[in-house]
């Protein structure tokens, strides 16, 4: 679902974008906090998964996949 709007809004804004500078800023702006907030959730998974208990030798990965846990 994210896929098409992220296509589509760049297109349907451009003439917006393209009537004033203070359109380009505040596009540019808004784009840039969207990457920041991106971004840091990201960092935010990658730290949650680095942070996960090694499987135990009798261990199954399988429920660990699903988000369950023993």
């Amino acid at each position: 679902a994210f896929v098409p709007a992220a296509a589509w809004l760049p297109l349907a804004l451009e003439p917006w974008i393209e009537r004033g500078a203070e359109h380009f800023v505040f596009a540019a702006a808004v784009i840039a906090v969207v990457h920041l907030v991106l971004r840091i959730r990201h960092r935010g998974i990658i730290q949650e998964h680095s942070h996960l208990c090694q499987l135990e030798d009798d261990e199954e990965e399988f429920p660990l996949k699903l988000g369950l846990r023993y």
